[in-house]
């Protein structure tokens, strides 16, 4: 199978420039025409960014490739397909991020019903066994597949760029992180082979909520032999004490933290600094070369000129 290029990267990436807290899909109070537009334009040039990277790393022939990665979140510990609704449509993730948030999403409207936040969401990671027909691509994140015919048909399968919301309080005002969606009918899921499940903390969700994805981590971690997956403020990765053994996603396959700028430059200033101390010393070996040559040719001379002298003395 020919590989396929790392999502969770490219939406790591994708959000540095995502205008975290200003949504396409919302008019705020005092709003002008100019300001939508602007507000819209910056939403529209990602949406291209997705389209591109997405019709040529994971898609062929109008299917998603074999192997293609997709997620789904539920607040069940045990997920059970038959167990699904056969005319009700079924949402995946092509990355991580918005199946994390939606687990809190989950949690925080059962609150709304019962009064009890649930404790733990679960994350199932799935990957395709052969390739799945697209029946739409849409491109407009402000198109949602519920008004698009063929979406809505139960075997129709759609893929779309998708707003992630951190939980229902956080509707209007942010942060907004951009995730790729698959919307697919109950005739998909056989194509789908369950890889991991992955346990996730809400409370750990509802504590980074306030934080666009640009500035988190994720790490996961086995905890009393449960895959574990959990936030983390990349100011704070260094200092992180987790059960052992624990994998950062600069280091497996969930990698979302994209090539640092800043560890460039650092490097950059590092080489400039270190060709400095060479030239520097060189310089200073070579000042001390000379300094020694022309130390020694005055002493030679003298040498030489008081032997002249001492050979005069002795003549008279």
């Amino acid at each position: 199978m020919d590989y396929i290029p790392d999502i969770n990267r490219f939406i790591k990436e994708l959000n540095y420039d995502t205008p975290v807290c200003s949504s396409p899909l919302k008019v705020y109070d005092g709003d002008s025409f100019e300001d939508r537009m602007i507000r819209y334009q910056e939403w529209n040039a990602l949406e291209k960014k997705v389209k591109k990277f997405v019709q040529q790393n994971l898609m062929v022939n109008g299917n998603l490739r074999q192997g293609t990665k997709l997620y789904h979140s539920t607040l069940n510990a045990d997920l059970d397909f038959d167990k699904f609704d056969k005319n009700m449509k079924t949402f995946f993730g092509l990355d991580i991020v918005i199946s994390l948030w939606y687990i809190l999403e989950m949690a925080e409207s059962n609150e709304q019903k019962t009064g009890e936040l649930p404790q733990y969401g679960y994350l199932y990671e799935f990957e395709l066994t052969k390739p799945l027909k697209v029946d739409k691509y849409i491109e407009n994140i402000g198109e949602h597949p519920s008004g698009v015919d063929i979406c809505e048909d139960r075997l129709g399968v759609c893929v779309h760029p998708q707003i992630t919301f951190h939980g229902i309080s956080r509707f209007d005002q942010g942060p907004f992180d951009l995730s790729i969606e698959v919307t697919m009918g109950p005739n998909a899921l056989p194509y789908l082979l369950l890889i991991k499940k992955y346990k996730v903390g809400v409370r750990n969700l509802k504590k980074f909520r306030s934080y666009p994805l640009s500035s988190l981590d994720i790490i996961s971690y086995m905890d009393k032999g449960e895959d574990m997956l959990t936030f983390i403020h990349i100011s704070e990765l260094k200092n992180v004490e987790m059960p052992i053994p624990r994998q950062s996603i600069t280091r497996n396959f969930l990698s979302m933290r994209p090539k640092s700028k800043t560890r460039k430059s650092k490097t950059r200033k590092s080489k400039t600094r270190k060709s400095k101390a060479r030239k520097s010393k060189a310089r200073k070996s070579k000042a001390r070369k000379s300094k020694a040559r022309k130390s020694k040719t005055r002493k030679s001379k003298t040498r030489k000129s008081n032997a002249r002298k001492t050979r005069k003395n002795k003549k008279i």
